[in-house]
């Protein structure tokens, strides 16, 4: 297995379960930010570049207490209008966050953490592969006298 092989397999399961988490914490509105999940190799093709929208940091790492800014709150009224609720309670919904905070869903520290423990695993069969490879050609080099 290549590093390529290795880092896209790492990649596709974690997207693949951030979504799984989405679904299963019911946290889909428009879809919007499922649909934005995605990975890619750097160019050097060594290590992986996750990808969002902006917002789902919040969905993940929640937000502490305090002063929701006007940008805030048109997101919070496009979410209500998404959800179905009547946009009389903004002030009421908006209030509560802003004593309460919001509760982190971590849909995707989760996934990312349990990959990334397991990447050195993977990384050192990967090497291992390698050196492998190198010792049986410093073998066939020694039988054919390269």
């Amino acid at each position: 297995m290549t590093l390529e092989e290795v880092l896209n397999s790492l990649g596709t399961n974690i997207i693949k379960d951030a979504k799984s988490n989405l679904r299963r914490k019911k946290k889909i509105a428009s879809g919007k930010l499922y649909d934005s999940l995605k990975y890619k190799l750097t160019d050097d093709k060594s290590s992986l570049e996750f990808d969002m929208e902006p917002y789902g940091y919040w969905i993940d790492q929640g937000r502490r207490k305090g002063p929701i800014s006007r940008e805030g709150s048109k997101s919070l009224a496009k979410w209500m209008k998404l959800k179905g609720i009547d946009s009389k309670y903004l002030f009421v919904i908006k209030r509560a966050i802003e004593r309460r905070g919001w509760k982190p869903t971590y849909f995707f520290t989760i996934p990312y953490e349990q990959y990334t423990d397991n990447m050195d695993k993977l990384i050192d069969d990967y090497v291992n592969g390698l050196l492998e490879g190198l010792d049986d050609a410093s073998i066939e080099a020694e039988m054919y006298g390269y």
